[in-house]
């Protein structure tokens, strides 16, 4: 699985999508689970994307929390 969040320049925002993703893990072991970033973090969407072997598949699901401030 990978998790898609919008991404921050924020320190704390990235750390936030981090214990998410961790939390998950800990819930369930038997799930491979990814953070990956659309943008103003890394990695983004692609890079994380290339990183699953071929022969594995990938479900993306949105991690975007809240609306945006600008």
């Amino acid at each position: 699985m990978l998790g898609v969040a919008h991404g921050s320049r924020n320190p704390a925002g990235v750390e936030t999508v981090s214990q998410l993703v961790d939390a998950l893990r800990r819930a369930a072991p038997s799930l491979e689970v990814r953070a990956a970033f659309i943008e103003l973090a890394e990695p983004d969407v692609r890079t994380a994307l290339a990183g699953i072997p071929a022969d594995r598949r990938a479900v993306l699901v949105p991690l975007l929390m809240t609306s945006g401030y600008h």
